[in-house]
């Protein structure tokens, strides 16, 4: 069973709903509040 929720270490691979796999660094690039 895989996890639907999982708390981002800032430095893994995020993966979007729609299937979208993102770095971390495309994921701060885009969503800058995550930087923060």
């Amino acid at each position: 069973m895989s996890k639907r929720y999982q708390l981002w270490d800032k430095a893994s691979q995020v993966i979007t709903p729609i299937g979208e796999v993102l770095t971390a660094g495309q994921w701060m690039e885009r969503y800058p509040a995550a930087a923060a």
